[in-house]
């Protein structure tokens, strides 16, 4: 195993052979995220957070010339902020240094607090590096982000920017005495910790890439903040990530059991779970935490044994995530998980490519190489945020009803919703994938899908299927990847579909994990065909049978 100075090393060579000396920032490639910059993929660009970090590092180094980069790099980037207290975007930087502010689509107000925690630690750690005018500045765009923060005032339920901001704001205050923002920081971060013990989790539900970085956020907080107050608050705030992950973390396939709100991958990244097992083992015990990277925290000791310990037997969560004064209307979830697979699902949600609100895991002979089942609905072939999907699950059986919505976006679950509410569209389908070492195709019908994973067996239900109040018929096959079954709602030339305009569209199927024999699915319709009601193997869910808004489902 790597020492930490090692890891540092291999860190900073990896930044400094992208360093571009003549901009004194980082070089990169867009990849196409889809929201925020308009800038096509593969655009060379020179990203703004991520040259902040990489002076940060370099500043921490103990070598004069890398310390000459990172005052370099930092007096490039204070160039780079909004700095006129008349424009919205006051305080706050673009992505990238060849996209302004007013160019991109929209604006991400977030980098007031991911730029102005790295300019907090630099004041912190490494003003003493700084000359004068070079510190004087930092102090400047620290108190611009700041306010930011503050004009912005996010709230709870937009936890790791919630979290992070007040943090960003209790160190400003602490840093340039600036009482206002230390009073403010305090108070956001107490809300946080209010909203977190009223729902019982964070509304970010069960995300294992923004559950890690509140992880670290708070540590990094924790290093430099003195302030009472906002330590206590951090620290609750750590017990509260610590309890989610214990619930959630598989050990038998090394994976985060699902569902989940945000996440960027199918599976847990490799590095990821390394830096959340190397916690967990300093929490068993203090020798084996040597070679975490400071500042990194060990696993509360009471729950690092279960995280890590094996299943005695299949266990089932049942959680709320995100909770409306009428309880009925909250977001709840399911997590069951046995000695060698994982199911959970969300009670209803939209389906963008950030959600997960069906997933299941199942370990196969390969260690961390786990078969994943997914429910998705798809848009051209992409994750498509204006459909939906309401779930019943009970142990290793889920049943799910899928529509669209008519006030979501596209790719992103808001952000680039049309102007005129019309999609233009050559493939609409529901697709729900079983992938992974050991999967096979063992039989199907127009009703069922049966596929091994090793020993295991998964088997759908596919149910009854419309778009625009015709049936839609489900199509099964097997790649190189696995099986998956799909309703094709449309496919053929690009066509406009106004989806407030649509008849019926919607499609139900269930998942079971663990048995062979099913029965079909049970529909009923109300009498104007409004609403379905579907029952399966004793679960049962309700839904609206023509698009409709997200809160919708809310009834």
């Amino acid at each position: 195993m790597k020492t930490n100075q090692e890891h540092l090393a291999a860190q900073l060579a990896a930044m400094d052979a992208r360093y571009d000396s003549e901009q004194r920032l980082l070089w990169s490639r867009t990849y196409g995220i889809g929201y925020h910059t308009r800038l096509p993929a593969d655009t060379d660009v020179h990203p703004i957070r991520e040259s902040l970090a990489y002076a940060v590092t370099l500043l921490g180094h103990n070598d004069p010339a890398g310390q000459q980069r990172g005052r370099d790099i930092l007096d490039r980037v204070l160039t780079l902020q909004v700095t006129d207290p008349t424009e919205a975007t006051f305080g706050i930087w673009s992505w990238f240094m060849e996209e302004p502010v007013e160019k991109m689509g929209p604006p991400d107000w977030n980098w007031a607090d991911f730029c102005g925690l790295s300019l907090a630690e630099i004041l912190a750690f490494h003003a003493s590096t700084l000359d004068d005018e070079l510190a004087g500045r930092v102090r400047v765009a620290l108190g611009n982000a700041g306010w930011a923060i503050f004009r912005r005032n996010v709230q709870p339920g937009y936890t790791n920017i919630a979290v992070m901001g007040g943090g960003v704001c209790v160190a400003a205050g602490q840093l340039l005495n600036e009482p206002r923002l230390l009073a403010y920081g305090q108070q956001r971060l107490q809300r946080c910790v209010e909203h977190l013990r009223w729902t019982g989790g964070f509304n970010e539900y069960n995300s294992p890439t923004y559950a890690m970085v509140v992880l670290h956020d708070v540590e990094r907080l924790l290093v430099f903040l003195r302030d009472e107050a906002a330590r206590q608050s951090l620290t609750a705030l750590l017990q509260g990530v610590w309890e989610m992950i214990a619930q959630s973390y598989h050990a038998p396939t090394g994976q985060w059991a699902g569902p989940h709100s945000r996440t960027y991958h199918d599976f847990l990244n490799p590095g990821t779970r390394a830096d959340l097992l190397a916690r967990v083992a300093a929490g068993i015990s203090s020798d084996a935490g040597a070679q975490l990277a400071s500042p990194a925290l060990p696993c509360p000791a009471h729950l690092a044994a279960g995280i890590t310990a094996p299943l005695p037997e299949p266990r089932e969560i049942r959680r709320r995530f995100i909770r409306q004064a009428d309880d009925t209307r909250s977001t709840t979830g399911v997590t069951w998980q046995s000695t060698h697979a994982s199911l959970g699902s969300v009670n209803f949600d939209n389906l963008w490519v950030q959600r997960r609100p069906v997933l299941g895991y199942l370990r196969t002979a390969r260690e961390n190489e786990p078969a994943l089942l997914r429910l998705r609905f798809l848009r051209d072939g992409k994750d498509f945020a204006s459909a939906g999907v309401r779930n019943e699950q009970r142990g290793p059986r889920v049943l799910s009803g899928i529509t669209l919505l008519t006030d979501k976006g596209d790719y992103h679950t808001h952000l680039d919703a049309p102007a005129d509410g019309i999609f233009r569209t050559a493939d609409l389908r529901v697709s729900y994938q079983l992938h992974g070492p050991e999967v096979r195709l063992v039989e199907h019908d127009a009703t069922r899908l049966r596929a091994s994973v090793g020993d295991a067996v998964v088997t759908l239900a596919l149910g009854p299927a419309m778009f625009d109040g015709q049936p839609v018929t489900w199509a099964v096959r097997q790649d190189e990847d696995g099986v998956k079954a799909e309703a094709v709602f449309y496919q053929g030339d690009v066509r406009a579909l106004d989806f407030r305009l649509l008849g019926p569209c919607y499609a139900v199927a269930g998942a079971v994990i663990g048995e062979a024999a099913v029965k079909p699915i049970g529909i009923i319709t109300s009498g104007d065909g409004g609403e379905i009601a579907a029952t399966w193997e004793g679960l049962a869910i309700k839904f609206p049978a023509r698009p409709h808004r997200y809160d919708g489902w809310l009834r």
